[in-house]
């Protein structure tokens, strides 16, 4: 398993575990201590690097997997139905790890958003799940420039 595939893994059970802490404060069973509404810009530094790195690892997978398509879609002995199963099967892929990756920060920065909430007043915890998306596209955009996944030539 590639240390991109890894990555992703690790993503899915961040997403899912981000969640499952959000739905658990947000209904009132606090596993942290309550933050002041003051630190939200600590949380939003961290899940805008936190969305930033995974971003750019999104890039990196886009790029393996596009690799890996290639590589089967050039076979010389496969079948017409192998070589458009092998590009839907990327297609596929491609899909489900940008949407884990993007998922991750979400769900982490679903769980803060209640941790450094306020109920009375509008604070920057209010605007903690614009900057996990804001910084997954950041992200993803900057590594498909530093990296960008090669198609083959005709």
């Amino acid at each position: 398993m590639s240390r991109l595939l890894s990555l992703e893994r690790g993503a899915l059970v961040t997403a899912v575990v981000g969640a499952l802490l959000g739905l658990m404060t947000s209904g009132g069973c606090h596993v942290v201590p309550q933050g002041p509404p003051a630190g939200a810009w600590l949380a939003h530094a961290l899940v805008l690097a936190l969305a930033a790195g995974a971003g750019i690892v999104a890039a990196l997978r886009h790029r393996q997997i596009e690799e890996q398509r290639w590589a089967a879609a050039h076979e010389p002995h496969i079948t017409k139905g192998e070589r458009e199963y092998a590009h839907r099967e990327a297609e596929s892929q491609r899909r489900f790890s940008a949407t884990v990756l993007l998922l991750a920060p979400l769900g982490v920065g679903y769980w803060l958003a209640y941790v450094f909430e306020s109920p009375n007043a509008l604070t920057a915890a209010d605007f903690l799940l614009v900057t996990p998306t804001a910084g997954f596209f950041l992200g993803f955009f900057f590594g498909r420039k530093k990296w960008p996944a090669d198609l083959p030539e005709g």
